[in-house]
């Protein structure tokens, strides 16, 4: 025990997980045995890494963190281990955020990169849906889809504005005094007018088939 918590105390949180485990598990009925459990999940948490970082680390400590707030919920440590998971939680959300802005930062005409930017936004909303970064991700989703929809050939362009158009809604919707309402509103013009001039077109192209295909039949039908 005193061991773990010379590995804690010198900065080694990886080998103060692994002792304060290896005690728990070892000694399980010692009165130091719960002390041990939390410490094991509190090492993790001082080894979570920057958000800018890979985060299995932090989800981790989250869990161990959790695992030991369900078996001991009357423990002296539950406000503190409430804490601990809300802040890490934030570096999970902050990691999300700057991957999101970076899908559309590293090439806003990149198709590939464009789609990629409407999926990690729409993951970051449903995994935080309180987050206070959600207004400027719901404008960077209809930006992002709207610059798809921009980019890619006519005969997708149709279901891409439509989205686009879609997403504006839920922005306006969720968020009617954002100040990102006037830049998105002009894409939301776009894409409606776009839609509609597909529209006419596609429905240009159907009567010219329609009318090919009864004069066919016509002549087909007339005698020789």
């Amino acid at each position: 025990f005193y061991q773990a918590y010379c590995d804690f105390n010198t900065g080694n949180y990886t080998l103060a997980n692994s002792h304060f485990k290896k005690f728990a598990e070892v000694f399980s009925r010692s009165e130091y045995a719960e002390e041990a459990i939390y410490m094991s999940a509190f090492s993790l948490y001082k080894d979570s890494p920057n958000y800018n970082l890979d985060q299995t680390g932090t989800l981790s400590a989250i869990n161990e963190i959790q695992s030991y707030l369900n078996n001991y919920p009357d423990t002296k440590f539950k406000e503190e281990c409430s804490n601990i998971i809300r802040e890490l939680r934030k570096k999970l959300e902050r990691k999300a955020y700057e991957k999101a802005r970076l899908y559309y930062k590293t090439s806003p005409f990149n198709i590939a990169t464009l789609k990629s930017s409407v999926i990690e936004i729409t993951n970051f909303q449903r995994d935080f849906p309180d987050s206070d970064y959600n207004e400027e991700m719901a404008y960077l989703k209809v930006l992002s889809q709207f610059e798809l929809a921009n980019s890619t050939i006519e005969m997708k362009q149709k279901e891409r504005y439509t989205d686009a158009s879609k997403f504006y809604l839920e922005l306006v919707d969720k968020y009617p005094n954002s100040n990102y309402l006037k830049l998105a509103e002009k894409m939301y013009t776009k894409s409606i007018e776009e839609v509609a001039r597909i529209t006419k077109l596609e429905d240009e192209y159907k009567a010219a088939v329609e009318k090919e295909k009864a004069k066919t039949s016509k002549l087909a039908t007339s005698p020789q």
